[in-house]
């Protein structure tokens, strides 16, 4: 089981699964996943790399998904980058949201 997120029903779903696949049932509106990882001390969320089967997530969607709270994790602070490894990830990611 792997930390993996999707864009899909213009929402960002984070979830503990084997495939992105698994993280919802229909398709139809997924745009890009990922990886994600998660500090809960200091309320900050990475999202990384991206999903073999749906692409990267575009960083404009996750932006705009992340400033109108189309997500589960009020207070919380996204970065995002395409590196495919969290460490790296954590030095080379943008702030979704001020």
């Amino acid at each position: 089981m792997h930390k993996k997120f999707i864009i899909n029903e213009g929402r960002l779903k984070l979830d503990v699964v084997d495939q992105h696949v698994d993280i919802a049932s229909d398709h139809s509106t997924t745009n890009g996943g990922g990886w994600w990882h998660i500090d809960e001390k200091n309320r900050i969320i990475w999202l990384y790399g991206r999903s073999m089967r749906f692409g990267a997530a575009p960083q404009n969607e996750l932006k705009k998904i992340i400033e109108t709270d189309k997500h589960d994790y009020p207070g919380y602070t996204f970065f995002h980058s395409y590196a495919y490894e969290a460490e790296t990830a954590k030095k080379i990611s943008v702030m979704l949201n001020p």
